[in-house]
């Protein structure tokens, strides 16, 4: 399951993401909720237990926001354990 990471300037996402027509606001709730992350690191799996939100709402706020360019999704391989990590970085990415 990818992790979220959070970005530098988060007060500028979200002055961008409110003004965002095309976002809707189970989305938007969402990026408030990893923007404000006190960890900074977290999970869907996480979040799942933190929100009344299932599986399918959570999957579909996360496709939006890649696809608005508020999430990208990146990979790494672990050399010492042969496995691919993914990570979802949060930021304001080109489309």
């Amino acid at each position: 399951m990818p992790k979220v990471i959070c970005c530098e300037s988060k007060d500028n996402i979200l002055e961008i993401a409110i003004k965002d027509k095309y976002l809707s606001l189970k989305s938007l709730g969402l990026l408030f909720k990893l923007v404000n992350n006190e960890n900074s690191i977290t999970n869907r799996r996480k979040l799942k237990l933190e929100t009344l939100d299932g599986d399918t709402s959570l999957a579909s706020a996360f496709k939006e926001l890649q696809k608005l360019g508020y999430l990208k999704v990146e990979r790494n391989v672990i050399e010492q354990k042969g496995k691919i990590e993914s990570f979802y970085k949060l930021g304001i990415f080109e489309i």
